[in-house]
């Protein structure tokens, strides 16, 4: 990765992700998050992967715990969990979806853009074929 992936410290890692610099440690620590440390003013500081705090603030924002004071059956926590997927999939499909038609759209007006182009020359063409002609009948 490049050095400028490594752009988050600590205390502002512990901000985005609402954790304490202890959670944040031990996230580093066990790898979960991808960090390295560097030397400032005669100390060693910890400077996190912007793409993983990324991502492990949208898994925590895509992920609600719910506290419950009765167990749940093994079914019902697998119901709950496709519910949970197939909502997020649903909206990364939509978003997909979204994208796609944006494509297709600039897409379609490059597309009559080119037409448009391409008919005023097939009429250029055909003039240069006329006064050809005409040429050719002057003679």
């Amino acid at each position: 990765m490049s050095e400028s992936k490594y752009t988050i410290d600590v205390q502002r890692a512990k901000e985005i992700l609402g954790v304490s610099r202890k959670t944040i440690y031990n996230r580093l620590k066990s790898g979960e998050l991808d960090g390295k440390k560097v030397a400032t003013d005669n100390t060693m500081k910890w400077v996190i992967n912007e793409n993983d705090i990324k991502q492990a603030k949208r898994v925590q924002e895509s992920v609600e715990v719910v506290e419950v004071e009765e167990n749940i059956s093994k079914e019902q926590l697998i119901e709950s969990i496709q519910e949970a997927v197939n909502s997020q999939n649903k909206q990364v499909i939509q978003e997909s979806m979204e994208k796609v038609t944006d494509k297709i759209d600039q897409q379609n007006k490059a597309i009559q853009q080119l037409t448009e182009q391409i008919k005023r020359l097939k009429e250029q063409q055909n003039k240069s074929l006329w006064d050809k002609a005409k040429n050719i009948f002057k003679q």
